[in-house]
């Protein structure tokens, strides 16, 4: 604890707080520049040593299969249903729904 009771764990979380919320805008902008098919923005906003990961059985991996060219954009739409951002790191989960993955 510091001296006026917050914990080093808070302070660390608030200074962090910036990078996070800025990331989280990024992925935003990243799924609305998907769902147009806007090309030029996903190049962007994308680095070359983004890391992605999927979970789930192969045939509920569409971002993948879309991502990697393997499927066209237009046959799979996502929605994401929480993103959370920590520092330079950023989770996306989505789910199966009635519109969207």
């Amino acid at each position: 604890m510091t001296g006026k009771g917050t914990s080093l764990g808070e302070l660390l979380a608030a200074e962090l707080e910036p990078v996070a919320a800025g990331n989280r805008k990024t992925v935003k902008g990243f799924y609305k520049a998907f769902a147009s098919n806007d090309t030029e923005t996903i190049s962007r906003v994308v680095a070359s040593d983004l890391e992605w990961w999927f979970h789930g059985p192969p045939n509920c991996q569409h971002m993948m299969r879309t991502l990697t060219g393997k499927s066209n954009p237009s046959e799979f739409k996502f929605k994401p249903r929480n993103i959370t951002a920590f520092a330079d790191r950023v989770i996306v989960e989505g789910w199966r729904g009635s519109d969207g993955h």
